[in-house]
């Protein structure tokens, strides 16, 4: 059996809105533990506009892409990791490869692929 990981925050999804977060937890939590769960192979990283503005603007860089949430937040990221299951009274997330967390409070802020969507609804 596997060891429960505990984290004070616990956020599932891994895009700009675990950074963002991640950071306002921070802003009024310094010491509080972050985990985040995401289903993506990358680190949260910044999205540029995708229009003729991406071409032409000078404020934009290669090194704003990679938002470096773990190092900045000082949270644990856990990529390529799929949630199966969420127990609100048990304060506990299941994930596909087996890991259990439990947390204190938690945020989801995942995006949607079309094979999780239910159709029977």
């Amino acid at each position: 059996m596997t060891a429960i990981q505990h984290f004070n925050y616990l956020l599932i999804g891994g895009g700009m809105a675990a950074d963002q977060a991640a950071a306002g937890i921070r802003s009024v939590d310094a010491k509080g533990s972050i985990g985040i769960l995401s289903a993506d192979v990358d680190a949260p990283y910044a999205r540029p506009a995708l229009s003729k503005k991406l071409w032409v603007d000078d404020d934009f860089h290669d090194e704003d892409i990679d938002l470096q949430t773990a190092k900045k937040q000082q949270a644990q990221l856990f990529l390529k990791t799929i949630v199966t299951g969420i127990d609100p009274l048990a304060h506990q997330v299941k994930t596909a490869n087996g890991q259990a967390f439990s947390y204190e409070k938690l945020l989801l802020g995942y995006g949607c692929a079309s094979s999780s969507i239910n159709r029977s609804n």
